[in-house]
């Protein structure tokens, strides 16, 4: 069974890192890892380096790893797509699940984040759920009412008997990949909504028990600041997260 420690930080490569280069990433990133408690580590690689991954970090108990994107459906006539079954086949443990980019750029609906959250832990993985408002909705005030939207559409997939099973990652869409980071106490209360969603609809040991990480232009930086943020319970980093140093001063500033 997949399991977490306490603390996660998450490392989404996006469309980068062939299979050669993300066993020289692991080779170069393991050995800088800190010493003490280390968090859980996490990491999306592309789904083509997956198996890659999972070989460099055979001997490392403190890494996991995830798929970027799945279908849906178990197997069938679906042109570059993979299931969760596959996924996991390949060393996946977590399906990231409801990236912006997978939102915006491909189009991708409520419903059918719903039907990837559903597939993921019926194959026995567990999502990573990301929810977030875009810019202009944070400055009508309508960022409560985007994420509640996001969070009730997969509602009937999250069992209050198995606590810990999904997480989530709030990620403003316009932090992402721009520089720009919302101020602590907007976090604060992005991630106090979600934590609040989750006890009133579901109940207080899923809400107590969930993670929700942090994400949009995390770097080495602002990791320390961010991760002792109230409700913050790790952090999921893109960019700076391709520098192997960088991710692992990243990793050293959430060691409890």
């Amino acid at each position: 069974m997949t399991k977490l420690k306490n603390r996660t930080i998450a490392a989404n490569w996006k469309m980068y890192k062939n299979p050669r280069e993300a066993r020289e990433f692991f080779g170069k990133f393991l050995p800088n890892l800190p010493e003490g408690k280390v968090p859980g580590m996490l990491f999306f690689p592309p789904a083509i380096s997956l198996q890659s991954a999972s070989e460099s970090i055979v001997d490392c108990d403190t890494v996991e790893l995830g798929i970027q994107n799945i279908h849906w459906e178990n197997e069938g006539a679906f042109t570059g797509e993979h299931s969760a079954a596959m996924a996991s086949f390949l060393g996946a443990g977590f399906v990231l699940v409801g990236h912006s980019e997978r939102r915006h750029l491909f189009g991708e609906s409520d419903h059918e984040i719903k039907n990837k959250v559903a597939a993921t832990i019926g194959a026995g993985l567990k999502p990573v759920v990301c929810v977030g408002e875009k810019r202009e909705e944070r400055l009508s005030g309508r960022t409560a009412e985007v994420l509640t939207r996001q969070l009730n559409a997969i509602l009937s997939e999250i069992c209050s008997e198995a606590p810990g099973d999904v997480l989530f990652a709030y990620e403003p869409v316009w932090a992402i990949g721009t520089g720009m980071l919302p101020e602590s106490h907007e976090i604060e209360e992005a991630h106090s909504h979600i934590r609040d969603w989750l006890r009133i609809e579901i109940g207080q040991k899923v809400s107590s028990t969930t993670q929700i990480l942090y994400g949009g232009s995390v770097n080495e930086l602002n990791s320390g600041d961010l991760i002792k943020l109230e409700n913050v319970d790790g952090l999921l980093v893109g960019g700076a997260s391709l520098d192997p140093i960088r991710f692992a001063k990243i990793v050293e500033s959430a060691v409890l």
